[in-house]
């Protein structure tokens, strides 16, 4: 006994209802099993699950999983200079990490380390450092670095850019010019061989450039704000939902321009028909290619027929880009009745409207 006061118990304590300690519980070294100085056995059966303090090795065992429901796991440094190592046998190897709202790693950016093992998250072959397959630099912003190359199930690249705003409603698979008015902004196509033809609207794209942590904040920056707040106060769950609607819209208002690549395509045949290997352009149909059939500015190759009379959509490889076809002279007349054709449908389109 250390105090005035203290219970010394030789033998075993048993406790049939709780214990309930309003100070500290503090276990001294050189218990009755040696190393082991805290051990909880699933229903009181040593054979059972266990949770135990390893003193010989300084580390808590668990037979079982640990499961965490509110809170973090921190870990400031100690075996491994400060590595958190998952393993599903006693030979270390990797097991699954498994989280219900992500995995989040907290950069550094005081961490000005460089070469080949800088990074905040690496993943090494064989568990050596030195031979990095994907690594994140450690730098403020986030430079993902792989050994090889990414493969995905989508087949074209995409480059975002800002709908007009009163044409946020341009969707997937319609053809859009470059905005001259401002080039950070895009516009439904709408005359035949439009000399700012750009792409495609990306369906599903394996590459998008531009549409990044930075738009998202910027799409809303009063909901990012909320974001913030809300993970400055550990809600996790709303920060969550508040993400989502970020994201949903920058979607509404920046669009993966596909510049290359396989992409379903509108087409209006009504121009003529299409077949497999027929270049495309932009048409008075507002958002749909057309084939060619004279010289101009070309969106891609289709690479299926369309032997409809009106709408519809086909797969293209965007490969835009200026083509000459056929003779100089009957091009420059079949441009300037395609500039015609475009001109009546305009002022047709607003006759109907004062129609109404």
């Amino acid at each position: 006994m250390n105090n005035e006061g203290d219970v010394l118990i030789t033998d075993d304590l048993e406790v049939l209802s709780s214990l309930v300690v309003s100070g500290d519980v503090r276990i001294h070294q050189g218990g009755p099993d040696g190393d082991q100085n805290i051990y909880f056995y699933e229903n009181g059966d040593q054979f059972g699950e266990y949770l135990r303090w390893d003193d010989s090795a300084d580390r808590f065992e668990i037979s079982d999983t640990l499961r965490v429901l509110t809170g973090e796991v921190q870990i400031d440094n100690g075996a491994f200079e400060g590595i958190l190592r998952f393993s599903n046998t006693a030979d270390d190897i990797l097991g699954e990490i498994q989280s219900s709202s992500g995995v989040s790693i907290r950069l550094d950016t005081d961490n000005d380390e460089s070469g080949p093992n800088a990074g905040v998250f690496v993943v090494s072959a064989n568990g050596d450092p030195g031979t990095p397959l994907l690594r994140l630099q450690s730098t403020d912003e986030a430079n993902l670095e792989l050994d090889n190359g990414v493969t995905s199930d989508a087949f074209d690249f995409a480059e975002a850019f800002k709908a007009l705003p009163y044409e946020v409603d341009i969707g997937p698979g319609e053809v859009v010019s470059l905005s001259l008015d401002n080039l950070e902004y895009c516009r439904r196509s709408t005359t035949g061989y439009d000399e700012q033809l750009m792409g495609i609207v990306s369906t599903n794209p394996a590459f998008v450039c531009g549409m990044s942590f930075e738009a998202m904040d910027k799409a809303d920056p009063a909901i990012a704000q909320q974001r913030d707040e809300a993970l400055a106060r550990g809600d996790r769950e709303q920060a969550n939902q508040l993400d989502l609607v970020l994201e949903q819209t920058m979607k509404r208002i920046w669009k993966p321009v596909a510049l290359v690549g396989r992409v379903p395509c509108k087409v209006d045949a009504s121009y003529g028909a299409i077949r497999a290997g027929d270049r495309l352009t932009s048409s008075p149909t507002p958002g749909h290619a057309m084939k060619m059939t004279c010289s101009g500015q070309s969106v891609g190759v289709a690479m299926e027929d369309f032997d409809a009379t009106g709408k519809g959509t086909i797969m293209v490889f965007v490969r835009p880009g200026w083509v000459q076809i056929g003779d100089a002279e009957a091009n420059q007349a079949r441009q300037k009745i395609a500039a015609l054709e475009a001109r009546l449908a305009k002022m047709e389109a607003l006759l109907n409207q004062a129609a109404k």
